[in-house]
């Protein structure tokens, strides 16, 4: 009767609702039944008359439906059979979640590391492209798109072709942009190849020609591309597999969603951009929301994170919800998302400050603590910044045609120095070889070498370098700079002495806005201890603005940990501002203190002048005007707020809008061009508006010895020694006397003028005639390189790369007994003032005389 009556009339199947009253009734009526059945067992079987009898019903009942269900339907059954019921939840399986394929691209360029354009002449007729992939995703589409345009000395006989990991060769055409489908089944997780090359008339002896062409093909690494579809194996991710999917190019995230809750959402926000830009190659796009993300960091407690919003960020880990302690997840339900959570909110602000400062574990852990992270190595150990000297080998140990050194620099518009290049040509190479060097797209200079050794410097003047990511390429080149077939490549060993001395006699202002492109000025002293960031409210703006923020730490080398971080509004504490905001929501104590040349960009006024990225674009690759002509776009500037504090305030001009005003930012080429007290910027130009306000260096803490630190990890291990007070050591009489008269020899001797050039090797021979001035200073010994070499700013003014390289002074270029003397002097007997040590005197009086006494008994007339 039950059933009849739940059966909604027209409708051959009965509602929801009914079926569980039904199921249950039934089961409840169970236990009243069972004495009936017996009985009916006894007596036998019992005829029945056929009848349409309807099909069971297929139903799960679960544990929370009895529930629900079993108050209802008989609220006056007793507790004692309720609670005998047997019955027991039927758990429903979760069908699993379809992993979908997911589409990746990157450029060449990217892959590679290299410069824009990559050629392939007579002397180099291949070249070969190494790239990592993923060892967590399955490769299922292969696709590279290679642009290449002839040179203009046409293009040789041989074909292009491509092929990739000893796969089939594929040919490419000579003009034009090429799409290759590859063989995914031959992509490898590391150590991928792409061999790009023809064959040229040296290595085709039956071609038409037995010599090369002086044509080739020049390949525009950063307009050819490699797309791939990708399918995860559905492992999930360890933290050693996100440590390298970010600091990789072709599955990099290029759009993170930052999602965090509680009242310390922006700190968490800002600070998890900056540590990710710190592992990564390119700043990638944030989102506060998860959506069209290709990763996701979520950052709140775990109270927190169990009331967000969106419903598709919980989770039901239990080592994330029910741990104790900060503590960074990666989810094991969602392969591109991680958890910084913890029981407070300086629980997660602790997780959150370690992923900023230090190198995720190398392990196959998917849960690490702050404390884990902390011990592995510091985010900036790598970091090439110089402040002194440093040899050559610290900062590179390629070798080959070309090399080149990649470095920073804390304050470049005061920095100059020199460049000490100690060279020896091997026997393949023909005499006449030259070694040309470049910083940051201008010459140096060139060494031509008809000798086996040389050692030439070339002076850095001011303006020559940028904050970061200065570059330096050693060239060697043939001494035959015409087609013919050669049975190696010329090589131009670069010695171990050679070093690149910077120095800065006089800081820039802190107003200087080189210095903050450069590593953060005082702003990012002591984590940005004594900086409040004031970043703009509206949700579009405010992911532009952590591009910016990111690309400080960048520069910096280690996440702002200790800076405070703010939507809107201004803060009245006695700290730096650096207000990162749209020009229409700026306070009026900003607008108000803002440099001329700031009010009058703001006032749409266009500014020209010369353009400071012109030089590093070309470098790039990539076209840039030699004066920049500035309307719409972007401005920056450093200016007293009061008597205390600084501002660093980067916004857009009313006719631009906020975002497009900070994209070009993001990158090193308009980045590193800011400079002076204003800048403006637009496209690939940027403009200098208004000279530095003068004011004094404020106290900052202790410097670090970044060039001690830099030589201590070249080998890639971090090592950390005390400081030891040595012992004076007292001398005789005897000793004070030599002293003395050798502070007079000494005195002399340091009359006449020296070149700055570092001393040789022994054994080193230095060919040239001697160009430096005469007043240079004395150059530090070549085994001491933290020694810097002071250049005057008149005598760097004019010694320019027209000059050529300097060699040696004559008299250094002596027999071998002058060559030792040279060489013992600088390396064994003198102190950083030039004089004999005494220590060593009363050594060489000591030797002397065993000798004599030797020499006499050896004679027969000792005493």
């Amino acid at each position: 009767m039950l059933s009849q009556a739940c059966i909604e009339p027209g409708l051959p199947k009965m509602n929801r609702t009914c079926l569980r009253l039904l199921l249950i009734s039934s089961a409840l009526m169970l236990p009243l039944a069972a004495p009936l059945a017996v009985a009916q067992t006894a007596q036998g079987p019992t005829p029945t008359t056929p009848t349409s009898t309807p099909q069971p019903l297929q139903a799960t009942v679960t544990q929370a439906a009895v529930t629900q269900a079993v108050p209802a339907l008989a609220p006056d059954t007793p507790a004692d059979q309720v609670n005998a019921l047997n019955i027991e939840p039927v758990e429903t399986p979760i069908a699993p979640t379809e992993i979908l394929p997911r589409d990746y691209a990157t450029t060449l360029q990217a892959l590679h590391h290299d410069d824009r354009i990559m050629t392939l002449d007579w002397r180099r007729s291949e070249q070969v492209l190494r790239f990592d992939l993923s060892p967590n995703d399955r490769i299922e589409t292969l696709q590279l798109s290679l642009s290449v345009t002839p040179l203009d000395a046409g293009t040789p006989d041989g074909p292009l072709t491509l092929q990739f990991n000893n796969g089939v060769h594929h040919s490419v055409d000579p003009d034009g942009t090429t799409t290759i489908t590859l063989d995914p089944k031959r992509a490898r997780a590391r150590g991928n190849e792409l061999r790009i090359g023809f064959l040229s008339g040296c290595e085709a002896g039956h071609a038409q020609t037995t010599h090369p062409k002086s044509g080739g093909f020049s390949i525009d690494l950063r307009a050819s591309r490699l797309d791939l579809r990708a399918r995860s194996d559905g492992d999930g991710l360890s933290m050693h597999d996100l440590e390298a999917r970010l600091s990789g190019h072709a599955f990099a995230p290029q759009t993170v969603g930052l999602i965090a809750n509680g009242p310390m959402a922006t700190r968490y926000q800002a600070l998890a951009a900056q540590g990710l830009a710190l592992r990564m190659a390119d700043i990638p796009d944030f989102r506060t929301e998860s959506v069209d993300t290709d990763f996701e960091f979520v950052m709140a407690t775990r109270l927190e994170l169990a009331a967000l919003d969106d419903i598709s960020l919980l989770t039901t880990d239990a080592d994330v919800m029910s741990g104790t302690g900060p503590a960074l997840f990666l989810s094991q339900e969602h392969p591109t998302r991680l958890y910084m959570t913890g029981d407070t909110a300086d629980d997660v602000l602790r997780a959150i400050s370690a992923f900023a400062t230090a190198s995720l574990p190398q392990s196959r852990t998917t849960k690490v603590t702050p404390a884990d992270i902390l011990v592995q190595s510091p985010l900036d150990s790598d970091r090439r910044r110089i402040d002194g000297a440093i040899r050559l080998t610290a900062l590179s140990v390629e070798t080959g045609t070309v090399r080149t050194y990649a470095f920073d620099v804390s304050d470049p518009e005061a920095t100059h120095g020199e460049l000490v290049l100690h060279l020896k040509r091997d026997s393949r190479t023909s005499a006449g070889a030259k070694l040309t060097a470049r910083l940051n797209g201008a010459d140096l200079g060139m060494a031509k070498l008809n000798g086996r050794r040389r050692t030439v410097a070339y002076p850095i003047r001011p303006g020559m370098l940028v904050g970061s990511e200065n570059r330096l390429i050693l060239t060697t080149v043939d001494a035959r700079d015409a087609p013919h077939c050669t049975t190696s490549d010329p090589f131009i060993a670069i010695g171990s002495q050679s070093t690149l001395q910077l120095i800065r006699h006089t800081p820039s202002a802190p107003t200087d806005l080189s210095r903050l492109a450069a590593d953060g000025s005082i702003f990012g002293a002591q984590n940005g201890a004594n900086t409040v960031f004031i970043l703009p409210e509206t949700t579009s703006d405010y992911e532009a603005s952590l591009r910016v923020v990111a690309q400080l730490a960048k520069v910096n080398g280690r996440g702002w940990t200790s800076a405070d971080f703010s939507r809107g509004g201004t803060d009245d504490t006695v700290r730096h501002h650096l207000v990162i905001e749209p020009y229409h929501t700026l306070d009026l104590a900003y607008k108000g203190a803002a440099p001329r040349t700031m009010k009058a960009a703001w006032r749409g006024e266009t500014v020209e002048g010369r353009n400071r990225v012109a030089a590093y674009a070309r470098l790039n690759g990539e076209t840039a005007p030699a004066v920049g002509r500035i309307g719409p776009g972007g401005t920056a500037a450093i200016f007293p707020l009061d008597d205390t504090r600084l501002v660093g305030l980067i916004t857009n001009t009313p006719d631009q809008s906020f975002a497009a005003a900070l994209a070009p930012l993001s990158g090193p080429l308009n980045w590193n061009g800011l400079a002076g007290g204003v800048a403006r910027w637009s496209g690939n130009a940027v403009v200098s508006t208004q000279a530095p306000l003068s004011l004094p260096e404020p106290d900052t803490g202790p410097a670090l010895q970044a060039n001690q630190a830099l030589e201590s990890t070249a080998s890639g291990r971090t090592l950390s020694l005390p400081a030891v007070d040595l012992p004076d050591i007292e001398l005789s009489d005897a000793g004070d006397w030599i002293h003395r008269r050798w502070r007079e020899i000494s005195q002399a001797r340091q009359a006449k003028p020296r070149s700055p050039v570092a001393q040789p090797q022994p054994g080193t021979r230095i060919d040239g005639p001697a160009t430096a001035p005469d007043s240079a200073p004395n150059q530090a010994p070549a085994n001491n390189p933290t020694q810097t070499t002071l250049i005057p700013h008149s005598e760097a003014a004019t010694m320019g790369a027209a000059a050529g390289p300097r060699a040696l002074p004559a008299h250094m270029d002596g027999g071998l007994l002058s060559r030792i003397d040279i060489w013992t002097r600088a390396h064994f007997f003198q102190t950083r003032e030039g004089e004999l040590h005494p220590a060593i005197l009363a050594v060489m009086l000591l030797l002397l005389s065993g000798l004599t006494s030797l020499v006499l008994r050896r004679a027969g007339r000792t005493d």
